[in-house]
């Protein structure tokens, strides 16, 4: 961890500080108003599931929508237009968690079967995308509240995305997110690396444990009064989005979002907003060990590599390019090299 020799209100910081008020964040109004449309969109979802229940015969039913994504985490960057409901799905008598075997065993997926049948992943995207699809809309389409313009998108999963117009052209996107919920545990149709669409090849029949709700936990509760982890970690994600130079595009938000989970865990030193030069130091060098090591692993089950799927040679680029600007001997390279757009 970063350790000053004294502390002072640095350059650094004070960089930092404007940086997160151009460019990070947006206004309390903006947010109440976005927040508002997306509960009035909620509330006509919940309605439309309950009457889908009643008419479907579905191997399972609908529990409560949940609040998933950075918008619900307070980490939500720029603006706010993008919001993600993960709509629990609870499975008949019958259906069982079955973890993998042989050489289909992977951390992290499952299998979820009824004696010899498996509920495949398949299966829900095509029910998404028909009946989900063409009821949701249609339901609210008929009870659309004055001022508010719906569409639909595709997200290229089995999600339902709702474009959104509100509030004089204001735009935002709505996702609903299928996922089992079984016991306290969901699992999302996060597609298994060796999936391929063989009929004998079972991995495209596996579900993916998701740890949205742990992680929504820890990032709600992380900071205390005045302290900055959550402004440290969306300042990353700004530079992600805007920074012309930068080469963390080929990350994920995700993979920043784990690294602050990481790094919350480690005694990296006071987290008061006077230090937050220092710690976002440390938030950089927590990614830089990553990247150099070429793996990340999954923050609740250590057996999930994050970086499966990315090129190695552009982890490695991205690990010598960042190196360089936060092990720089200029004094300013962080400023020079990440502050800017």
């Amino acid at each position: 961890m970063y350790r000053p020799t004294s502390h002072r209100d640095s350059r650094l910081s004070l960089k930092l500080r404007q940086y997160y008020k151009e460019y990070a964040t947006f206004s309390d109004y903006e947010n109440e108003e976005a927040n508002k449309t997306v509960e009035e969109i909620e509330n006509l979802i919940k309605n439309c599931l309950e009457d889908i229940e009643k008419e479907e015969d579905l191997p399972y039913t609908f529990g409560n929508l949940l609040h998933q994504g950075s918008s619900y985490e307070g980490l939500k960057v720029m603006k706010p237009d993008e919001f993600d409901l993960m709509l629990p799905l609870v499975m008949k008598p019958g259906w069982k968690i079955k973890k993998p075997y042989g050489r289909y065993k992977t951390p992290g997926f499952v299998f979820i079967k009824k004696k010899q049948i498996y509920f495949s992943p398949t299966a829900i995207k095509q029910t998404f995308q028909s009946i989900l699809q063409r009821k949701v809309i249609n339901y609210i389409m008929r009870n659309i509240i004055t001022g508010i313009t719906l569409g639909v998108g595709s997200s290229g999963g089995p999600a339902l995305t709702l474009n959104v117009c509100y509030d004089d052209n204001l735009k935002m996107s709505i996702d609903i997110v299928p996922a089992i919920s079984r016991k306290g545990r969901l699992f999302v149709t996060k597609r298994h690396p060796n999936a391929t669409d063989k009929k004998q090849d079972l991995y495209h029949k596996m579900w993916r444990e998701s740890f949205s709700e742990n992680e929504k936990h820890i990032i709600k509760t992380m900071d205390r009064s005045n302290e900055c982890r959550k402004k440290c970690l969306k300042i990353l994600k700004t530079i992600r989005i805007v920074n012309p130079c930068t080469q963390l595009r080929c990350l994920s938000s995700y993979h920043l979002k784990t690294c602050m989970l990481y790094l919350n865990k480690k005694n990296a030193g006071p987290w008061n907003e006077a230090y937050i030069d220092n710690r976002f130091r440390d938030l950089l060098l927590i990614l830089i060990e990553f990247l150099n090591r070429g793996s990340m692993e999954n923050f609740f089950e250590p057996g999930i590599d994050l970086f499966a799927g990315i090129s190695k040679k552009g982890i490695r680029s991205t690990g010598r390019w960042l190196s360089k600007i936060v092990y720089s001997n200029r004094p300013n390279a962080i400023i020079k090299k990440l502050l800017c757009r």
